[in-house]
């Protein structure tokens, strides 16, 4: 006997064509391994969060058996050493200064400067050219002023130049010089020229050869204090207000010590004597103009311009 059942009223009915009928049909097959998978999914992240809650029970009772349990207490990490293991192994291409014997460092530093025994030359020329006020002084006034350097070191610390370094460095310091009286070298002058004082600056480039000595008594060790002394060549740039701007070639002569401060830091304590050409005036001008020199070391050279500074100053190295 045929019974009929009326779809429950909440119930909907889809209908489809026959042609879509026979597609879900053969549909069943996948829809039963997706359904599958995804139980099979629930069932594995279950087992894992059991698992995580059996681990930390474990833990809890291990901490504190037989009473309240406390904090899991944290093993100390690894030390460095543990990981060594991982570390990249250097390459036989690597290049590392000191291993190889080199000690590289930039320094800073500033001081004082003072001139040796200086002269002015107050010039005037006529229109044609013809030198008519010519006043002379080396009764000067010039005070201490200031110098400011940075330098990069190369010092060698293995084999047959240990001890022996280079340098390249750029200072800059200034001078001002005052006459205070005057010398009439033609005669023609009927006053002083309308300024007495010029302010000289200057910028010197350097490149030396030097020699130092540890101070410590062990003579190995990386960061002893050490003395050194070097000499160097370069050139100078002057300029002299009143007067010209040129470049000249220059010495240097240096000597100082170090001492470590931290790690990689040392603190530097140098004396220098500098020496360059004197700036002459190129040409004629109808207004007043100064040469600058220094008193003549030897003969008649015009290399005699000399200054004398201590400076401290920090290096740090690579």
């Amino acid at each position: 006997m045929n019974h009929r059942t009326s779809p429950s009223p909440r119930a909907s009915v889809l209908r489809f064509p026959a042609s879509e009928g026979a597609s879900i049909v053969r549909l069943k097959p996948a829809l039963s391994i997706v359904g599958a998978l995804s139980r099979g999914l629930l069932a594995a992240a279950l087992l894992f969060g059991a698992g995580c809650l059996l681990a930390a029970g474990e833990g809890i009772a291990m901490a504190a058996p037989g009473s309240v349990a406390g904090p899991v207490a944290m093993p100390p990490p690894p030390s460095s050493e543990a990981y060594a293991p991982l570390r990249e192994p250097r390459r036989s291409g690597d290049f590392h200064l000191r291993e190889a014997g080199y000690d590289v460092s930039v320094g800073l530093a500033a001081g004082v400067v003072f001139s040796g025994a200086q002269d002015l030359k107050f010039k005037r020329y006529s229109a044609g050219g013809v030198l008519t006020d010519f006043l002379f002084s080396d009764d000067l006034d010039v005070p201490a002023d200031h110098l400011e350097s940075i330098d990069a070191w190369v010092w060698k610390t293995k084999g047959s130049l240990d001890g022996f370094g280079v340098r390249l460095e750029a200072m800059r310091w200034s001078t001002r010089a005052t006459a205070k009286s005057f010398v009439d070298r033609l005669g023609t002058s009927a006053a002083a020229p309308p300024f007495q004082s010029v302010d000289q600056n200057r910028f010197g480039v350097f490149a030396s050869v030097a020699k130092r000595w540890s101070l410590s008594s062990d003579i190995g060790a990386e960061d002893a204090p050490y003395a050194f002394v070097g000499l160097g060549y370069g050139e100078v740039h002057t300029s002299v207000t009143h007067g010209d701007e040129v470049w000249r070639l220059g010495f240097e002569a240096y000597a100082g010590v170090t001492f470590p401060l931290l790690q990689d830091v040392r603190l530097r304590i140098e004396g220098k004597f500098i020496i360059t050409k004197d700036d002459d005036v190129q040409g004629t001008s109808t207004d007043w103009k100064v040469d600058t020199s220094g008193k003549q070391l030897w003969g008649h050279s015009t290399f005699d311009t000399r200054f004398y500074a201590l400076t401290v100053g920090l290096e740090f190295r690579f």
